[in-house]
């Protein structure tokens, strides 16, 4: 098979290689409906069987994840890095240990306000 596959030129694979992508969106699609019809819950349920079957997990869709919110620290951070007073050119774990140390002389009331 690859042989004949070897043997086609490009336009004759780019035929093939259109046609997958149609698939692969479709079926993306697909499931991405059945998701969601099904639910999280419900997805949760089959991945713990099919992981006691030896099965891959399937994937649960962005869309209904749950999102946690920003930790107040991140945020904090940020805001920092974004204003300046955390120095670009400071290496990345210089930067958190900077920030922390920022974050630790804040007073708990500061701290709410802030994020």
């Amino acid at each position: 098979m690859s042989s004949v596959w070897k043997a086609l030129t490009d336009a004759e694979r780019e035929v093939y290689s259109r046609r997958s992508e149609q698939l692969r969106k479709e079926r993306a699609t697909a499931y991405d409906e059945w998701a969601h019809s099904v639910g999280v819950d419900a997805i949760h349920k089959l991945n713990r069987d099919r992981l006691a079957n030896g099965k891959p997990r399937l994937a649960v869709p962005a869309a209904l994840r749950a999102t946690r919110p920003i930790a107040s620290f991140i945020a904090f951070a940020a805001e920092k890095r974004k204003s300046g007073e955390i120095p670009t050119h400071l290496r990345t774990t210089e930067k958190g240990k900077l920030a922390g140390e920022m974050w630790r002389k804040l007073t708990p009331a500061e701290k709410a306000v802030c994020c």
